[in-house]
């Protein structure tokens, strides 16, 4: 597979993507968050995850995970995994959530 890897797709993969390697998504910092639990090394973390929801930033904060819903699932295995300051949000994911299934706004 490392053969695979070479100097021209690196290029190629960097300039067709939206993502850039330095970018910082939603989703990967909810993947650490819950690896490493709510602890203090992990509140800015859950601060910016909080604040992604609360100015409706899912879908264009996150350049890896191009959907809100990719958040939203993994905002909840955070939250059953014991990251509960993530509850504050909790309301606002459910009513868009519903919104999204039935089509009303």
């Amino acid at each position: 597979m490392l053969r695979e890897v070479t100097v021209q797709f690196v290029t190629l993969f960097w300039k067709t993507t939206e993502a850039g390697y330095l970018d910082v998504d939603g989703v990967v910092n909810a993947n650490v968050s819950r690896y490493l639990g709510e602890c203090p090394e992990t509140t800015a973390i859950v601060d910016r995850l909080i604040e992604i929801v609360r100015t409706g930033g899912e879908a264009t904060r996150n350049k890896w995970y191009r959907d809100a819903f990719s958040l939203y699932y993994a905002l909840s295995r955070n939250y059953r995994a014991g990251v509960c300051s993530l509850g504050v949000v909790g309301t606002e994911i459910v009513a868009r959530l519903h919104t999204a299934a039935t089509g009303t706004g």
